[in-house]
C-alpha cells in the first residue's frame, strides 16, 4: 500500500493549495489498484487502520521532497472512515504519526456519516485534534441527514459539499 496524492487547486487561480492522500495498492506486477478493488476485503479483514497508518507514514516519509517541490505552506488531507473517527485509540495513533510540530499542515477528512455518532467525536476526538493543531474537514456533506446546526456545533475548518447538491 502506498500514498497517491491528488492535487487540491484554487479554482480561480489554478494554484495548488494542497494534496489529498489516497490509499493505493501496488500489486506484485507493479499495477496500481484503486480502492474499490481492495477496500471491501481490507475492511472485512479489519486492515483499514493499518492501511490508513501506512498511507500517512508514506506521506510523512515524502514530505521533505514535497516541501522542496511545493513549499511548506501546503496542507495534506487524510481520509478517516466513520468507524475510525470515533475510535479514540486509533485517532490518537493517527495524530501521533504526524511529524512533530507539523500537525497544522494536516486535515483529517471525516465523511458526513461520521457526524451521526457525535458522542466520542465531539467530546474526545475533536478536542484532541484541535489541541494537536490538526484541521477538520467534512467530506460528502449533503449525502446524509446532517444539519448545518450540528455542523456549526462541531466547528470544522472545511466543508466539502457533495456534488449531488451542486451538479445542477
Amino acid at each position: 500500500f502506498c500514498c497517491a496524492l491528488q492535487r487540491k487547486v484554487d479554482i480561480r487561480s489554478g494554484a495548488i493549495m494542497g494534496f489529498e492522500a489516497l490509499a493505493r495498492w501496488v500489486d506484485a506486477q507493479g499495477v496500481m489498484r484503486m480502492p474499490g478493488e481492495f477496500l471491501p476485503l481490507a475492511s472485512k479483514l479489519q486492515l483499514m487502520d493499518d492501511i490508513a497508518l501506512q498511507v500517512v507514514a508514506d506521506l510523512v516519509r515524502h514530505l521533505p521532497r514535497l516541501d522542496a517541490m511545493f513549499g511548506t505552506e501546503l496542507r495534506y488531507s487524510v481520509n478517516v472512515s466513520p468507524a475510525q473517527a470515533i475510535d479514540v485509540p486509533f485517532m490518537t495513533r493517527l495524530t501521533q504519526s504526524l511529524p512533530a510540530g507539523q500537525a497544522q499542515r494536516f486535515i483529517f477528512e471525516l465523511t458526513e456519516e461520521s457526524l451521526a455518532d457525535t458522542g466520542a467525536l465531539e467530546t474526545l476526538v475533536l478536542p484532541m485534534l484541535r489541541q494537536a493543531g490538526v484541521r477538520i474537514s467534512i467530506d460528502d456533506f449533503g449525502t446524509g441527514y446532517s444539519s448545518l446546526a450540528k455542523l456549526a456545533a462541531l466547528t470544522v475548518d472545511e466543508l466539502k459539499i457533495d456534488r449531488s447538491l451542486v451538479r445542477a
